[in-house]
């Protein structure tokens, strides 16, 4: 038996600085790409322990590429990121992003 909520999204995670590892606050620049389809990151949360957190894709099982940028950071994108159909809606990928200061 599924959950409630019936779907989720492809690829989210959450973004720290590399070297300090404290969270870097606000949605970062970024979109997902899977052949044609892009979609821009979303924020997932508004309350202090997700506000560095991010998602894209809702419900769409794919191969993306991610890329994001943040003022002061230098850019990130990793490929390669597969997220399959399940029983209960997507497989998503999760990734713990760590950006490097510029």
């Amino acid at each position: 038996m599924c959950p409630a909520e019936e779907g989720r999204f492809a690829v989210q995670g959450t973004v720290v600085d590399a070297v300090t590892k404290a969270p870097i606050l606000g949605i970062p620049i970024g979109r997902v790409t899977a052949g044609t389809f892009v979609d821009s990151l979303q924020a997932l949360g508004a309350d202090p322990e997700h506000q560095n957190a991010f998602a894209a894709a809702w419900n769409r099982p794919g191969v993306y590429t991610l890329t994001l940028a943040y003022p002061g950071y230098q850019q990130f994108t990793r490929g390669d990121l597969v997220a399959s159909a399940g029983p209960c809606g997507v497989e998503g990928v999760f990734l713990a992003v760590e950006l490097t200061p510029e």
